[in-house]
């Protein structure tokens, strides 16, 4: 028996979510083409990612940034990759939860580069501060070669350190050398990145370690999920790659694993049950919610309220996010950085933790009822069990009728036993215990000795 949250299921070749994904980056890719060669569209600055230290930083971008090609041999490896993958996922798992998973690694492949960037642009600014201070031609030459060696060739470059050394005393080179480095400091902050290397490798790595053991070949693909992620990781330190490149790879692949961890203890979780209340609304509308932790809450938060019409929620913390990213155009310190991702981090958790409890309320505002909380493993378990338990629609619409019929009757006459017995008695077979305790009490209180209520 499988120990993970996979479910054999019928194969599909290219499956919903996985064929959405791919039509996406056909699309990007189609777009980079007429830009290239008809539109000259310098659409980069919009739609790959930068550090949210730069003034083009935009939130969307952690989605984007995946779907812009780096080259045409990338577009079709990486197609490729994510068409073979992403099946295989996909079909092992649901759709829907496939779709989670992808959201999961595109954001926190793009969230771990940003911190990772941030991190080193921290360091770089605070060696600038101190060389500032006191500039000199080699600590110059050395910092250009740690951080820019790339730009050491070029003439003007070139000429200018040719220049300082011929003059080592001018007070006039060590002006314009700060000023260089904060050039290339800027430059270096809006470098954008593009590509989906990173979503892919932590994806892939998710799955080598919990592939089911009864897909196809599943051994040798746990091989050959583990061969990519090695070659993907040893290609980085190919050509000179930037450490931050280098850094965020391993990042990804880490993440993969962590994110293994999360689904086998979800999944031991999943094996216990856990409570589901029903309510139902006047027009036999059902809505089933775990009461619990909600993970689609955690992770996309106002966006979810907003789906879940919880508009103030969703409002509040979309407002925040805003004026969070509006201020952290202008500032850039250590301190307001962490303040942001522990904001973030808090929201997520508190949406995680309540999203479920204040879309239970609002129903309850909106004239639901609750009629059941069922014990079950799954939400679709859940329903399984309450559709057994419950009457048809047809039923319920017979009861609703005969209720209306009653509720005429005792505005006519309210001091009448029998209509609040016999209405009693709907709201008892239709599941509404409270409401009808409440009628039979009402009948006794009329006439108390009703023997049919203790029968």
């Amino acid at each position: 028996m499988e120990n993970n949250n996979f479910t054999q299921r019928k194969f599909k070749l290219i499956p919903p979510i996985t064929a959405l994904f791919i039509l996406l980056s056909v699309l990007f890719f189609i777009f980079d083409l007429l830009n290239k060669y008809w539109l000259n569209l310098d659409y980069l600055k919009y739609l790959a990612l930068h550090s949210y230290l730069s003034e083009s930083f935009m939130i969307y971008q952690l989605v984007t940034y995946i779907f812009v090609p780096i080259n045409i041999g990338e577009f079709i490896i990486s197609t490729i990759t994510l068409g073979v993958f992403g099946s295989i996922i996909e079909n092992a798992w649901d759709s829907k939860k496939a779709f989670l998973l992808f959201i999961v690694f595109i954001l926190g492949s793009g969230i771990i580069y940003l911190l990772v960037n941030n991190w080193f642009l921290e360091n770089l600014h605070n060696e600038l501060q101190n060389y500032n201070l006191a500039p000199k031609l080699d600590n110059f030459i050395s910092i250009l070669k740690n951080n820019y060696p790339e730009y050491l060739k070029e003439n003007q470059l070139s000429t200018f350190i040719s220049q300082w050394s011929s003059n080592p005393y001018d007070f006039q080179y060590e002006y314009q050398s700060s000023g260089y480095l904060n050039q290339l400091l800027k430059i270096k902050t809006d470098v954008p990145v593009i590509g989906n290397l990173w979503f892919l490798l932590g994806l892939i790595t998710t799955m080598a370690f919990a592939i089911p053991n009864y897909v196809p070949s599943s051994k040798n693909l746990k091989y050959f999920s583990f061969f990519i992620v090695a070659f993907g990781i040893f290609s980085q330190f190919e050509g000179g790659k930037d450490i931050q490149m280098i850094c965020t790879t391993i990042g990804s692949v880490l993440f993969g694993i962590l994110a293994f961890i999360c689904i086998k203890l979800l999944t031991k979780r999943n094996n216990k049950n856990t409570l589901y209340s029903f309510l139902i609304n006047k027009e036999n509308t059902i809505e089933c919610i775990h009461n619990g932790w909600n993970w689609y809450a955690f992770f996309f938060q106002w966006l979810w309220a907003w789906f879940s019409f919880l508009y103030f929620y969703g409002t509040i913390v979309f407002l925040l996010n805003m004026l969070l990213v509006f201020i952290s155009k202008t500032e850039h310190s250590l301190g307001y950085s962490t303040f942001l991702i522990i904001f973030q981090l808090g929201t997520a958790i508190l949406f995680g933790k309540l999203g479920n409890k204040w879309r239970k309320e609002k129903l309850l505002r909106d004239g639901y009822e609750e009629v059941s909380i069922i014990a079950a493993k799954s939400s679709s378990e859940a329903t399984e069990i309450f559709n057994s338990e419950t009457l048809s629609k047809k039923e319920i619409d017979i009861f609703t009728e005969e209720i209306e019929e009653y509720n005429k009757i005792l505005e006519m006459n309210p001091n009448n036993y029998e209509p609040y017995f016999n209405r009693g008695n709907i709201f008892y077979k239709s599941g509404q215990v409270t409401k009808a305790i409440k009628d039979f009490s009402t009948a006794l209180s009329i006439k108390p000795d009703i023997k049919e209520i203790y029968l």
